[in-house]
This record gives structure tokens, C-alpha cells and sequence, in this order.
């Protein structure tokens, strides 16, 4: 059932942050990049499109690597996790 939540909520914080990203403040890409990372901790699905992504585009993954130092450690581990 906690799994459903954080699945829900992982979805609704994708789907707000995308319709905010084009403000002028980055708080959409907050909410996206919050989105994601909940999704990928509870999901081993969208854990595997996120490392076939990061496999097939080499920018995307040098951005998620660069950002890896500046997240907190619990990020850090979830996003290991698609790792290439």
C-alpha cells in the first residue's frame, strides 16, 4: 500500500513540475527531479528506462553525474542504482 503512495505521489510531483517548468524560477525542475527520484526508489521499472536512457545518451548521463555530487547521499544511492 506505501508503494502505491509513493508511486502516486512520485507521478503528481512529475506531472506539476513539468506544467511549472517554464516559469522563471526552476522549482518545476525541483519537482520533476523529486518526482523521479521517488519513482526510481519504488519502481525497478522506471529504474531500468532510466539506465537504458542514461546508457543511450551520453550528455543526459554526464548531467546526471555532474549533479550526483550536489545531491544528498540517499540520492545519490537511488540514482546509483542507473547507473550505466
Amino acid at each position: 500500500m506505501l508503494k502505491l503512495i509513493f508511486l502516486g505521489l512520485a507521478i503528481v510531483l512529475i506531472v506539476v513540475g513539468l506544467i511549472v517548468l517554464p516559469m522563471p524560477i526552476p522549482l518545476g525542475a525541483v519537482m520533476v527531479a523529486c518526482g523521479l527520484i521517488l519513482l526510481i526508489s519504488v519502481s525497478a521499472t522506471a529504474a531500468w528506462y532510466v539506465r537504458n536512457y542514461r546508457q543511450n545518451h551520453p550528455k543526459a548521463d554526464k548531467f546526471v553525474r555532474a549533479a550526483e555530487h550536489r545531491l544528498p547521499k540517499a540520492w545519490r544511492k537511488i540514482l546509483e542504482r542507473t547507473d550505466p
